[in-house]
């Protein structure tokens, strides 16, 4: 037979369970946010292949941006490829920094 307090403690188990809902919401929250900032983010990568253009031969629409790294200082690393080669991009911190290319030995990577 169970008593009030076995109630009381099924429904409570029942809400704990229940509750799984409320982390799942919570989890997707950053999921999310990782998807929309990832490189593959338009709004990510086409600023990184105009900043490339122009230390590239090739526009921006021929240029792959990838291994794209946000330091902690602010400032940003990327591979650019562009006609068979690779180019090793970096750019300073803050809003007015440059961005600099340089051709790395090795082509592109396969």
């Amino acid at each position: 037979m169970i008593n009030d307090a076995g109630k009381n403690t099924r429904k409570g188990m029942t809400k704990i369970i229940d509750g799984g809902d409320d982390m799942k919401r919570f989890l997707l929250i950053p999921a999310v946010l990782i998807t929309i900032l990832s490189c593959g983010n338009p709004y990510v990568i086409q600023p990184l292949q105009e900043q490339s253009a122009g230390q590239v031969p090739c526009e921006p629409d021929m240029i792959e941006v990838v291994q794209h790294k946000i330091n902690p200082d602010g400032s940003e690393n990327w591979m650019a490829l562009c006609q068979g080669y690779t180019y090793s991009c970096v750019k300073g911190a803050g809003s007015q920094a440059q961005t600099s290319c340089q051709k790395m030995e090795s082509q592109m990577p396969e």
